[in-house]
């Protein structure tokens, strides 16, 4: 029984915030079980579906809760124990935590950190470490951004109580932060060193390395012809040396995808003195512009130990007709087992499974394979509407097990396809956003504010 005055929220169907980056999965364990969670942003509040694991529908149980300010950005924040969280940004510049825990199958939510001042306007962008390198050595720390103008960094101290203090802020000089991505430098000494990843509204690729508890800005790659929209990292050994290298996937508005490869130098690596290699003198002049360039060369990054790390251009993806508005690499258990395939969403109203697998064949290489290595990046898989008014497609989420992919659109409906594990093909499936078929009733609630309706769905 709920006590006077408490509301309780169920959503039996509804839509999305109509922004990128306000969806995500998460994971839920205790000791005994664990559970995938989809949540997406509604309204003032946000709404979490247990998805089955058969998958044939992302239906399941439903939770809300309610805000003074709509949800502008939410993202999952893993955690190698039960400690996971779930990081909310609103239009208004507050912040909220929350935590969920597993109690016989069910997932129930406690809000344990609130924020109403954490920014002067909109939280636009979060940083969360997601990768498993990352998580394992410690996820304790998020990143906000918003439109005044500045990054916040977090030291969120999990447990059965989460807390969150306010550890540097940082100035972006007029621009506003799009996406944040964070990872731990692997092979770089018992103390995490953080690296950082901010698109901001200037077409670069912020870097930001943290040592000694403080972010400070190294370098900006350049290459993309448009506003950043997504970044997202992941750790993989180089080749089987056991070396890991981190890979950034960076999407923009100019309608590509670039991978990035970040490596730790070696004693007979010397920076690259010459400014332009046979390959990119080849590329400017059939493309002359500057801001389209293809640059290959190395960017320098030197830490505090005298350690150096390169990184430099991987590849560059060709293929949405639209912005790209989401990416992200398919979800792996450790390091080893992180194989090279990467979504991405577009305005297009289509999804790309993005991988230099063989031809034929159904399975994903290893990023430490030669195979992802030496062939070309190529879409596998295209999935979206045709001739719709969706308007566009604003995420792209694999789910955890790496069997399913799932959108949003600007309409607020979702959109999921499951994987056939012997084809490697996807199909749609239903979700809990919207009818997946034929609408029988409708009836509006008494002040006519709201109305439901009800479908009917043939298995």
């Amino acid at each position: 029984m709920r006590a006077a005055g408490e509301v309780e929220y169920e959503y039996l169907s509804c839509a999305v915030n109509r922004t990128t980056h306000v969806a995500d999965w998460l994971t839920v364990r205790n000791d005994e079980q664990r559970t995938d969670v989809y949540v997406f942003g509604v309204h003032k509040g946000f709404a979490a579906v247990t998805a089955p694991p058969e998958l044939h529908s992302c239906a399941g149980h439903r939770e809300g809760w309610g805000a003074p300010a709509d949800v502008y950005v939410l993202k999952a924040a893993p955690a190698h124990d039960t400690h996971a969280a779930l990081i909310v940004g609103h239009y208004n510049g507050a912040l909220h935590v929350f935590q969920p825990k597993l109690h016989d199958g069910q997932v129930a939510w406690s809000h344990d950190v609130q924020l109403p001042q954490a920014h002067a306007s909109s939280v636009t962008a979060l940083g969360v470490l997601r990768d498993p390198a990352s998580v394992a050595r410690g996820a304790d720390l998020f990143v906000s951004g918003s439109t005044d103008g500045t990054l916040k960094v977090w030291h969120l101290a999990r447990g059965p109580c989460m807390q969150a203090t306010l550890v540097q802020e940082i100035a972006l000089g007029g621009k506003y932060p799009l996406d944040i991505a964070l990872v731990h430098l692997p092979n770089a000494g018992a103390e995490p060193v953080t690296l950082m990843a901010v698109a901001l509204t200037d077409k670069k690729v912020h870097v930001y390395v943290r040592e000694a508890g403080t972010f400070t800005l190294r370098l900006a790659l350049e290459g993309h012809e448009d506003w950043v929209r997504a970044l997202d990292f992941a750790v993989a050994p180089r080749g089987q040396d056991g070396v890991l290298d981190v890979h950034l996937a960076s999407a923009s508005q100019d309608n590509n995808l670039r991978l990035w490869r970040i490596q730790a130098a070696s004693a007979a690596d010397v920076p690259d003195t010459d400014t332009t290699d046979a390959f990119e003198a080849m590329a400017r002049e059939l493309v002359p512009s500057s801001d389209q360039a293809i640059n290959t060369k190395k960017n320098w990054l030197t830490l505090h130990d005298a350690q150096r790390w390169a990184i430099s251009l991987d590849a560059l993806l060709v293929g949405h007709d639209a912005w790209v508005t989401g990416v992200r690499w398919l979800p792996a258990l450790d390091a080893d087992a992180q194989q090279a395939a990467l979504l991405s969403s577009s305005m297009d109203n289509s999804m790309i499974v993005w991988s230099p697998r063989e031809p034929g064949t159904s399975t994903y290489p290893r990023l430490a394979d030669d195979a992802a290595s030496q062939a070309l990046w190529l879409p596998v898989a295209r999935l979206g509407d045709v001739g719709t008014l969706s308007g566009g497609f604003l995420s792209a989420l694999w789910h955890p097990a790496g069997n399913a992919v799932l959108t949003h659109d600007r309409h607020g409906a979702t959109h999921l396809w499951a994987q056939d594990a012997s084809t490697g093909r996807y199909a749609p499936c239903a979700v809990v956003s919207g009818h997946a078929g034929a609408a029988r009733g409708v009836a509006w609630e008494p002040y006519g504010d709201y109305f439901l309706s009800t479908g009917y769905v043939h298995h």
